[in-house]
């Protein structure tokens, strides 16, 4: 992979909060009631969205200077994307220092900045990538398919996690199966108007489904899920799929995510330098 930093944070990052946002969900309406099962959770993601900074660090061309990147808030999308993300983990550690008795509306204030902090972060990564030389990221297409991202494997994440702990009454893996359905269609959608384009917006399109990882990036996050998860909303006999199951569909949809990055960094067709108006 040319862009593995790349791909790395922003997997890593989104699913971060996806995740966040889903736990400070079921926090709000009482789901997690152990609060040092909620204090674990919480360090999990927080560790998922460091890892993920950390990644992101190798893809700058000289990491020593990184700080520099800091200084442009007014003007890039990059600058932006790191306070956010910063402004996400500092507001996170104050998060997981809530996870006590006694502190359940200062950790619902809390979370719910540092959720809003991630997610506006999230929007600010797809920003950097929607610029006029790339039409066929000139668009909204950067931050729906981020955002799915996270809302695909972030409420799966937590899912397996309380599914690990006895917590499946809260049917979390119902989440997956309904997102890949939309993730697919709109992809579909989505490279059906690059076709209808002419130039670079058709070179694109080409150039993902001719991907030689293409199949397998729509297999394991697309179908995978859909086809295993949701049969179990039309059983007749109220019956749940198995830790183990969910568990893998995790991993696999999460591999598929990767791929599908992969593919999102490496198929785009720019504009000539005298195109661009």
């Amino acid at each position: 992979m040319h862009e593995l930093p790349l791909v790395i944070f922003t997997v890593l990052s989104q699913i971060a909060v996806g995740a966040l946002f889903t736990m400070w969900i079921v926090d709000l309406k009482g789901g997690i009631l152990n609060v040092k099962l909620g204090k674990g959770l919480a360090i999990s993601i927080f560790a998922l969205a460091t890892v993920a900074i950390l990644a992101s660090i190798f893809h700058l061309g000289h990491p020593l200077q990184a700080y520099k990147a800091l200084l442009n808030v007014q003007t890039s999308w990059l600058s932006r994307e790191i306070w956010l993300f910063s402004l996400m983990l500092l507001t996170m550690i104050g998060y997981i220092f809530t996870w006590s008795e006694g502190k359940e509306s200062q950790r619902r204030i809390v979370g719910a900045f540092s959720s809003l902090f991630g997610l506006i972060a999230v929007m600010a990564s797809a920003m950097i990538y929607v610029l006029p030389a790339m039409p066929a990221w000139n668009n909204f297409s950067p931050i729906f398919f981020f955002v799915m991202t996270g809302v695909l494997l972030g409420p799966l994440y937590v899912g397996v996690v309380l599914y690990f702990f006895d917590k499946e009454s809260l049917n979390l893996w119902k989440v997956a199966p309904l997102m890949a359905l939309v993730y697919a269609m709109s992809s579909f959608f989505y490279i059906t108007v690059l076709f209808s384009g002419t130039g670079t917006l058709a070179a694109t399109a080409d150039n993902i489904i001719n991907h030689p990882m293409f199949v397998f990036r729509g297999l394991l996050s697309w179908i995978i899920p859909v086809v295993v998860l949701l049969p179990f909303f039309f059983l007749k006999v109220k019956k749940k799929p198995a830790m183990m199951l969910v568990a893998i569909v995790f991993i696999l949809a999460f591999a598929g995510e990767i791929i599908g990055r992969e593919i999102f960094y490496n198929t785009i067709v720019e504009l000539d330098i005298n195109q661009i108006d």
